[in-house]
C-alpha cells in the first residue's frame, strides 16, 4: 500500500480542493435562463384549482424504471386516498415514448454545460 507523506498529502488535499473550487462560481443564478431579461407569458391558459374538486376517472403516469418502488408506494397512497381517480403506473424504458400518458415522470437532465466537464466556456 502506498503510503503519503504529510507534505505530499497536504500538497494533494490542497490541488483536489482547489480543483473543486474552480469548478464552481459564484454568482446567484441557478440556471434556468437569463437572469438579465425576464420572459413574458402571454395567451397561457389559467385553470381554476377549484375546477378539480369532484373529479373523478383514470390517470396514466409514465415514468422510468421504478427502481426504488417509491413511484409505486406513492401511486398506491394516492388512489387509497381518492376513491374516485384511479391512476395506473407505466414504466418505459428511457427510450419508449407513449402520446398515453397523462402525467410524465422523468429526472432533470443539465443542460447548462460546465467547464470542468467539456472544456467549454459557456
Amino acid at each position: 500500500m502506498l503510503k503519503l507523506r504529510r507534505p505530499h498529502f497536504a500538497a494533494a488535499l490542497t490541488c483536489a480542493v482547489a480543483l473543486v473550487a474552480g469548478c464552481g462560481d459564484d454568482s446567484s443564478d441557478t440556471g434556468g435562463g437569463s437572469a438579465t431579461k425576464e420572459a413574458k407569458i402571454t395567451g397561457a391558459k389559467v385553470i381554476d384549482p377549484g375546477s378539480m374538486d369532484g373529479a373523478k376517472g383514470g390517470i396514466s403516469f409514465c415514468t422510468g424504471k421504478d427502481t426504488t418502488g417509491s413511484k409505486k408506494a406513492g401511486v398506491e397512497q394516492f388512489n387509497s386516498q381518492n376513491p374516485e381517480i384511479t391512476v395506473k403506473l407505466f414504466e418505459f424504458p428511457e427510450s419508449a415514448k407513449s402520446d398515453e400518458c397523462d402525467v410524465f415522470y422523468s429526472d432533470v437532465i443539465w443542460t447548462r454545460s460546465s467547464p470542468c466537464r467539456s472544456g467549454s466556456t459557456t
